[in-house]
């Protein structure tokens, strides 16, 4: 039976695509990548909230988008 993603697996994936990404650009919306990458939009959040902690999103509250953090921002990702 396959397993449904957790959080910190998407943030996995998700570090891919925000490499792609601008420091300031908007990333998309949690329920967008829930639909995306077929989970429920709360583990999207979770996995930008784990993004945020290492430091590659920064949120700036529920009306303006998160956005990819600058340079200087970013933590060591975790450790596996």
């Amino acid at each position: 039976m396959h397993q449904p993603m957790r959080p910190w697996e998407l943030a996995d994936k998700l570090r891919d695509t925000l490499g792609k990404l601008k420091p300031g650009d908007p990333i998309p919306a949690a329920r967008e990548v829930g639909r995306r990458w077929g989970v429920p939009e709360g583990v999207a959040q979770q996995a930008y909230a784990l993004l945020e902690i290492d430091g590659l999103v920064d949120r700036h509250g529920p009306w303006k988008p998160a956005t990819v953090a600058a340079p200087g921002r970013r933590r060591h990702p975790r450790q596996s």
